[in-house]
């Protein structure tokens, strides 16, 4: 297996949103690089291929060289950024992504029920989203909150790693990684962070106080 396709440490996935960040998204990640963060989504979802694929460049220049950047839902952006992995919310995406991409690159796929996460593992990804887990001002409408209680289960049906998203801070980040999610990814409240840097460092902290590999 690819080093790649090995979860980074910490597992805490940060997820860009141009639209909610209140500097350039280049800075935060660079914020959070140095906060010890080498796990970074480009999900920019208004953005063409083309202009996909230079922001990726830009932002996988921004942090650590050791750190681990996947482009959300545009395959082409993935292979032609040189990005080390891909994101999708469909399993023929993923499975199509595994073909091409073969073993080299991360593959992730977002699921919303413990049957989702089922079917991403099957249709060949590394690891598995599951959210919304809580309520989160990022996507008000996102569908029903599955509660950490939905982490459990989606653990004993998948055979992958579940990274828990959708409404995660500081005040139940523990909770999460109790339930037995292998990490958990944030987006708004990094985005809107007056110091991304701090909040970032804060749930690293959380993920060495519950004995996970996060330094």
């Amino acid at each position: 297996m690819s080093e790649f396709r090995i979860l980074p440490v910490p597992p805490v996935l940060l997820i860009s949103d141009s639209s909610q960040a209140r500097v350039p998204i280049q800075s935060i990640f660079a914020a959070a690089s140095d906060a010890g963060l080498r796990w970074f989504m480009v999900r920019e979802k208004l953005l063409d291929t083309k202009k996909l694929i230079f922001l990726t460049k830009e932002l996988m220049d921004a942090v650590d060289p050791t750190a681990i950047v996947i482009v959300n839902g545009d395959l082409q952006a993935a292979i032609r950024s040189g990005a080390h992995g891909a994101h999708f919310q469909k399993t023929a995406d993923v499975a199509k992504a595994r073909r091409i991409l073969g073993e080299k690159r991360l593959i992730g796929y977002s699921a919303h029920s413990i049957h989702d996460a089922a079917a991403g593992a099957i249709a060949g990804a590394d690891y598995v989203t599951l959210s919304p887990i809580f309520k989160t001002n990022s996507k008000p409408g996102y569908g029903p909150v599955l509660g950490v209680s939905s982490i459990s289960d989606a653990v004993k049906a998948s055979s992958v790693p579940i990274i828990a998203l959708a409404g995660i801070s500081g005040s139940n980040a523990a909770e999460v990684l109790r339930s037995g999610a292998a990490g958990f990814a944030v987006m708004g409240g990094i985005m809107r962070a007056f110091d991304p840097k701090k909040a970032v460092r804060e749930l690293i902290d959380i993920c060495e106080m519950e004995n996970y590999s996060c330094s």
